[in-house]
């Protein structure tokens, strides 16, 4: 009797560890191909097909639905097509699920500033910089001073900018130069909007926004001939943009 309790004692060990063998093998192949979705779903986002990369991610999603990666490129893949309100739901279920998603943090911020609801795009980015691995802290104190810009503080923007371009690597130096130096075109101080706005341009010289804002910095600071030659650049790098087309209008151009 005790024999054929140990036999089935021993019967029921082997099932229960093939079991969670079996388990924890179907898991592992899961986690696998979510990642092979998950990649493909990434190289789909960077060559701008957005409704295949999400296509990707829902696959991924169906077989690891607690990846913060899944729903942070879900979003970009939806802020990509124009959905925002759908992106800043995936934002939102990537920080639930890992707290400290700077990037993602920094994606809800964008969506609300761009939304002018500049208080909680401040949160979103100071969330973003809490995270001390954060990786491109220059992006969210770009946004963070773009925010603060936008709200008339002027002396926090400034330090928000200054501090984002100490920032070593920077991979947006030219944008943050072209921010500080609007900073300084709000402020009136146009010298030095036109030391900041030159920076931007000798790193990127390609940028429409920062020929346009150089332009009208030359025509504050009187220097109309500068002022033109920068506004003709700006309309003829980005004639049906925004910034070249406020340059066509002062140039008085039809």
């Amino acid at each position: 009797m005790l024999h054929r309790r140990l036999y089935v004692l021993t019967i029921l060990l082997c099932f229960f560890c093939v079991f969670h063998s079996s388990c924890a093998t179907d898991q592992t192949a899961k986690k696998q191909m979510a990642g092979a979705h998950l990649k493909t779903g990434m190289a789909n986002l960077e060559s701008g097909h957005y409704i295949e990369a999400l296509k990707e991610l829902f696959e991924a999603r169906n077989l690891d639905p607690d990846n913060p990666q899944v729903y942070y490129y879900s979003g970009v893949a939806y802020y990509g097509r124009g959905l925002k309100k759908e992106a800043a739901q995936e934002f939102h279920k990537a920080c639930t699920l890992d707290q400290k998603y700077s990037e993602a943090y920094n994606f809800l911020g964008l969506i609300c500033f761009e939304e002018e609801h500049y208080d909680e795009a401040i949160g979103n980015f100071t969330k973003a910089l809490s995270n001390v691995f954060y990786e491109t802290p220059e992006f969210a104190l770009n946004n963070l001073g773009k925010a603060y810009l936008k709200k008339g503080n002027y002396a926090m923007a400034l330090s928000r900018f200054d501090e984002a371009l100490k920032i070593r690597p920077n991979k947006i130096l030219p944008i943050i130069y072209m921010n500080k130096g609007a900073l300084f075109l709000a402020m009136n101080r146009p010298a030095e909007a036109v030391r900041n706005l030159e920076k931007s341009i000798e790193l990127a010289p390609y940028i429409t926004e920062s020929h346009y804002l150089l332009g009208c910095a030359h025509l504050l600071n009187g220097n109309r001939t500068h002022a033109v030659k920068e506004l003709k650049t700006a309309r003829m790098l980005g004639p049906q943009s925004e910034f070249g087309l406020k340059a066509k209008k002062i140039l008085g151009e039809k």
